[in-house]
């Protein structure tokens, strides 16, 4: 049975998603990759990054600073009063 935005509920929900995943976090790359995949298929707004050598947390300065900087830039963008 395939996935039409009707029937998957971001695919109709209209609202920014935001989503973080780094390699070895508790679900597989891959599953973060069909997910991109499925947001941009439906018209989502989306930004996929992979920091490669990070395990479950983010441990490499430039990195944090990355992630920092790019949720950061997400909530000006998407919380504006």
């Amino acid at each position: 049975m395939g996935v039409t935005a009707g029937s998957w509920p971001l695919g109709r929900s209209g609202r920014p998603t935001g989503s973080a995943r780094r390699r070895g976090h508790q679900r597989p790359l891959g599953q973060a990759v069909y997910f991109h995949r499925a947001l941009r298929r439906f018209g989502a707004e989306c930004e996929f990054v992979i920091y490669p050598g990070e395990g479950h947390s983010i441990r490499e300065r430039g990195h944090r600073l990355d992630v920092l900087r790019r949720t950061r830039a997400w909530f000006e963008r998407w919380l504006q009063p």
